[in-house]
This record gives C-alpha cells, sequence and structure tokens, in this order.
C-alpha cells in the first residue's frame, strides 16, 4: 500500500481501494502466465472500464471518470503493485499517449468516434511513434501524411506500437459478422497473421539450430506449413495492392 501523497484525499483513498481490490482480482491470480505468454486478455480492458477506472483523467463528456493525472496515478500504482505485472498495466493504460492529441486537436467527431469506445472498452488505443530508424525523437520521424483530395495518404513504417498487436484479425471478424468489414482490413488482418507465423517460426527453427531443419524436428514442419500462408489465398504482393487502392482515410 502507498502511503498518502500531499496531494491526495479521501477520494484518492478509496479509488486506491478500488484499483487494489480490481488488481487482487483480475490481474494478480494470472500475472505470471500472462507473462509467459506475452499477452492478457482483450476482455480485461472491458473490465477494467465497468470498473470505472479506466478512464478516470478524462472528461466526463467523452465518457471518463472527470478526475484528473493524480488520480490515475493513484490507480496504475496500485493495479501495478497490487497485480504484479507492469506490461498488463502499462498495456491497459496504453490509452494516456494515444488519445491526449485527439482530446487536444481533434475535432468533436474524432472525440465521439475515438475517445468514447475507448473509454468503454470497447475498442484500444494505440501510438505510432517509433520508426525502424527514429525512436524517441519525434522531430526526426519520416512518416507523413499528405492531404489527397477529400483523404489523406499515409506514408511510412513504423514499429514497437504499445497495444498495437491488439494490430487486428479478431477485430475484422467481428466487423465482418457485423457486415463493416473492407477488404482492405481482411488484406491487412491476412499480412499481419501470416507474418507473424512466419516470424514465431522462423525464430524457433533457429533456436532448435541444425535439429531445426531436420524432419523428425515438429518446428521443422511448422516451419514448411507456415510458409505457405503469405501465398495461399492471395499472396502478401496482392494484399498490399488491395491496401493501397482502397486504404484511405477521411480527415
Amino acid at each position: 500500500m502507498f502511503p498518502a501523497a500531499l496531494h491526495e484525499t479521501s477520494e484518492h483513498a478509496t479509488l486506491r481501494q478500488q484499483a487494489r481490490r480490481f488488481a487482487r482480482e483480475h490481474i494478480a491470480p494470472f500475472a505470471y502466465a500472462w507473462d509467459e505468454a506475452e499477452a492478457f486478455p482483450r476482455e480485461l480492458y472491458t473490465q477494467l472500464a465497468d470498473s470505472g477506472l479506466l478512464g478516470l483523467a478524462y472528461p466526463e463528456a467523452y465518457g471518463g471518470g472527470g478526475g484528473d493525472l493524480s488520480h490515475a496515478l493513484a490507480c496504475a500504482e496500485e493495479l501495478v503493485v497490487h497485480g504484479t505485472n507492469v506490461g498488463v498495466v502499462v498495456g491497459l493504460g496504453s490509452h494516456g499517449i494515444a488519445l491526449p492529441p485527439i482530446l487536444a486537436f481533434g475535432t468533436d467527431e474524432q472525440k465521439a468516434r475515438f475517445v468514447r469506445p475507448v473509454l468503454r472498452g470497447d475498442a484500444v488505443a494505440a501510438l505510432a511513434i517509433t520508426e525502424p530508424g527514429c525512436g524517441s525523437d519525434v522531430a526526426s520521424i519520416t512518416t507523413r501524411a499528405e492531404r489527397d483530395g477529400q483523404h489523406y495518404l499515409v506514408t511510412g513504417a513504423k514499429t514497437f506500437i504499445t497495444s498495437g498487436t491488439r494490430a487486428l484479425t479478431s477485430e475484422v471478424l467481428v466487423r465482418h459478422l457485423r457486415g463493416e468489414a473492407t477488404p482492405s482490413q481482411a488484406a491487412m488482418a491476412k499480412n499481419a497473421a501470416s507474418d507473424m507465423c512466419t516470424f514465431v517460426c522462423d525464430s524457433a527453427v533457429q533456436l532448435f539450430g541444425g535439429y531445426g531443419y531436420m524432419r523428425e524436428t515438429v518446428v521443422e514442419r511448422l516451419y514448411r506449413d507456415a510458409r505457405l500462408f503469405p501465398i495461399g489465398g492471395g499472396t502478401r504482393e496482392i494484399m498490399n495492392e488491395i491496401i493501397s487502392k482502397t486504404e484511405r482515410y477521411d480527415g
């Protein structure tokens, strides 16, 4: 338990108790397994939102708790200490770097479209800053969004996007079931999933060394099988063509 800071009130104390209970019930029992799996369940966002802890420092007008950063800090401290998994708390809090730019510079329509669903736990926000050739030096980023008629054409590459893996297949499936998915979204999901499968299997073969190349080793078969995915059902190149022809952002 953290000692009360000078700026904290009885409201903060109550908040800390609530966050402590959530961490002990929903995070701590699974902290080790999630760490080993390098992932945690998507529904944890919704559970945190339902508990009133997800959007503490955001305006009530957009579904937030109406508090400030002191409330968010108190909650985060309790979640980390009593949940015993820093990565989970970082993932749950990725909206902290993704939503402020929208609140500061976005239109009312954009705030309603993007902020509200995140604070309800229905969507996950991520901010793509880091690039293959550029880290935290934002002034050096090369990705550009240029106006093209009524749309923006985005060019560039990003990496190390916190919560970016939440990156997509399940989201496209849900949109498809709702009749909302577009061809470009399906193409992106296929490429993202097949690229990750190929990367994991290739890394496994490397880990096994020479044995990873022997037919009697499981990873050898998995590697051969995985190589089909960027080809079958539409090659990766064709998927990229579909994306480039149909994916535009209306701004």
